[in-house]
């Protein structure tokens, strides 16, 4: 009995070294195919790890090429620059060995000239007089004797304009517009509406006195030299020329023409002494305020300037003077 049990214990000790190596061929199966596909996996990120590289290679060269491009883009312009500052310093250059001269002299005779035409245009004395200081500032930066000429010249318009400055010539011309609005109120003598009744001629007349008084005439003396009596078409046609005459001293005022004032008031003048009746308050509101306009110092208010500009002139064309 013991030694059935030991046979057959023998037996199952004889068969484990077989199970073991069972188990271990199965286990290195499953490994080996854990392994297998741990490969396969493997292969196929890195399959696409090196397309991911490959594409990354391709996006570094079109970057770097579009970095070229950018580099010659900008090698380009800085070379246009660098010839934009050389050409500057040409200028600059060429500006120092005279063309500075003619450019500043060029500077002030533009001035010199606008501010003549804004006296003449719009009588501004103050615009004027900054204009000449000016082109004054402008000729002081050359250091060249020969502007001291032109500069002189201009002191001379500065100082006319500041003397002028001292009358209110905005105020003469909103005066003399005052009284236009008073020429349409004016009393004109009219026409009388009924024809004084002819006088008989004496039995005894000759053939040439007989003649006249057949004629469609009227002659009538007057010895105090009153107005004639105008219709109403007459009547408009003279408010309309002294209401000309007004403006026409209000345009001489803006643009520095003190004898075509003086002229404008005096057949302004004339008009209303002539034609107007002489006991119309108005009329002789009229005349006195003539007077007195006449009396305001509008030479000095209306400079003639131009020397500075023909001295700059001069200077620019380099004649002697």
């Amino acid at each position: 009995m013991t030694t059935g049990r030991r046979d057959a214990f023998s037996q199952r000790g004889a068969a484990l070294p077989w199970l073991l190596v069972l188990l271990l061929l199965v286990a290195a199966g499953g490994a080996g195919w854990f392994g297998w596909q741990w490969l396969n996996a493997s292969s196929a990120d890195m399959d696409e790890l090196l397309v991911e590289i490959d594409r990354l290679t391709l996006v570094q060269q079109e970057q770097r090429e579009q970095y070229d491009d950018q580099v010659l883009l900008l090698a380009e312009r800085l070379n246009g620059i660098d010839r934009m500052l050389e050409e500057r310093d040409r200028q600059l250059q060429e500006m120092q060995q005279g063309g500075m001269r003619q450019w500043l002299v060029g500077e002030a005779e533009a001035l010199a000239s606008l501010a003549g035409q804004r006296l003449l245009l719009t009588a501004d004395l103050a615009a004027t007089r900054r204009l000449l200081e000016g082109a004054d500032a402008t000729l002081a930066r050359i250091s060249d004797p020969q502007t001291l000429i032109a500069r002189r010249a201009l002191a001379t318009d500065i100082e006319a304009v500041r003397g002028a400055e001292q009358v209110d010539i905005p105020a003469l011309v909103l005066r003399l517009a005052a009284l236009q609005e008073l020429v349409a109120e004016l009393a004109v003598p009219a026409l009388p509406v009924q024809p004084e009744a002819d006088q008989a001629l004496p039995d005894d007349a000759l053939w040439w006195q007989r003649l006249v008084h057949s004629l469609p005439i009227h002659i009538q003396y007057d010895q105090q030299a009153a107005p004639l009596p105008l219709d109403a078409t007459q009547a408009a046609l003279l408010h309309l020329a002294l209401d000309g005459s007004l403006q026409q001293a209000q345009l001489a005022l803006m643009q520095a023409r003190p004898q075509v004032y003086d002229a404008a008031l005096d057949q302004a003048d004339k008009l209303i002494r002539s034609r107007f009746a002489g006991n119309d308050s108005r009329a002789r509101h009229l005349l006195a305020s003539l007077a007195d306009l006449r009396d305001q110092a509008v030479h000095q208010a209306l400079p003639e300037i131009g020397a500075g500009l023909a001295a700059i002139r001069a200077l620019k064309a380099g004649q002697p003077q």
